[in-house]
């Protein structure tokens, strides 16, 4: 199983912020997020090297859902 980088940078960061003694546990936060996702309609093009190119326009979407989560830290150095 092969681990994203962006999962081990995000995790080496959150593990250094916990390492400040001087931080409060109340810095620590997590969010959750739930909505609706609207997209525009757009063009598709996509190539296909030596058959050609492909091009459809106005392609509608429907709208969907959203969900995520996130972890976090507010650093005292930098308030902002």
């Amino acid at each position: 199983m092969k681990i994203p980088k962006k999962f081990i940078i995000a995790f080496s960061l959150l593990a250094l912020s916990m390492l400040d003694h001087g931080v409060t546990s109340a810095e620590q936060f997590v969010r959750v997020f739930a909505g609706p996702a609207w997209t525009r309609s757009t063009d598709v093009e996509h190539n296909f090297g030596s058959f050609g190119i492909f091009t459809a326009e106005d392609i509608d979407f429907r709208t969907g859902p959203a969900v995520g989560w996130g972890l976090g830290h507010w650093f005292q150095s930098f308030p902002y």
